[in-house]
């Protein structure tokens, strides 16, 4: 789960500020941060009634549970395919849902780019918090005319960045096997690796991957992979 604490925040604010009462599930692996959230509400809202705000904490199972409690509507930041699960459920109940899935964020470098602004906020896009963010980088696509200059400037800050030094280890450890995987499945369908490859991934560590003209129907292009991992295609 990547911001536990912001990305919540958003729905539940406007929630609260629209009248309604909220139950928060907070992800499976950040229970004592969900649990934070509602205590220091009712400390800094002595005033607000009692349980306005709640939290349940559990599983797949809860969730499900909570998507057929009656609630009038339900909001849910994850992986697609979770999405999908819940979208099928509230359908039981005509319950609405607004859901924010899984996504592939795009970096395009222009010819007249600034090719230093460009590789820094590339580098820092991709592999800041070991590239588990959903507003991280994780496709570039770069116009003919400057490709190999900037890779080379993207190349050389990669390089020096260390897993375990420079960012921490994959928070959820099923996720250190789906970057290998589109690694392995980026590198079957000609991807070339400027800087890392195969041997990037030693869990619970991912050190930084560059891969090169991708396939466009590969994973490691098509589905996200919530890593310290970027693809550079040329337009």
């Amino acid at each position: 789960m990547n911001y536990p604490l912001f990305t919540p925040n958003g729905s539940i604010a406007y929630a609260l500020a629209a009248g309604n009462a909220v139950v928060f599930k907070p992800s499976e692996h950040t229970p004592a941060v969900g649990r934070w959230y509602v205590e220091a509400f009712a400390a800094a809202n002595p005033d607000a009634p009692a349980g306005v705000l709640s939290a349940v904490q559990g599983v797949g199972n809860r969730g499900a549970a909570l998507c057929r409690a009656g609630v009038d509507k339900l909001a849910f930041t994850g992986s697609t395919a979770t999405g999908n699960k819940i979208m099928a459920t509230c359908a039981e109940t005509l319950t609405p849902v607004l859901v924010e899935c899984g996504g592939k964020d795009a970096l395009i470098v222009a010819a007249d780019a600034d090719l230093t602004a460009a590789a820094d906020a590339a580098a820092w896009g991709a592999m800041s918090n070991s590239g588990q963010t959903c507003v991280g980088v994780e496709r570039i696509y770069v116009v003919r005319e400057v490709r190999e200059r900037f890779l080379a400037e993207l190349e050389h800050r990669l390089r020096r960045v260390r897993a375990g030094v420079h960012y921490g280890p994959m928070t959820v450890p099923a996720q250190v096997e789906i970057v290998r995987g589109h690694v392995a499945d980026a590198l079957a369908h000609g991807a070339t690796a400027r800087v890392g490859g195969a041997e990037s991934v030693r869990p619970p560590y991912v050190d930084p991957v560059l891969l090169v003209d991708a396939d466009e129907d590969s994973a490691a292009v098509r589905e996200e992979t919530f890593g310290p991992t970027v693809t550079v295609r040329t337009v």
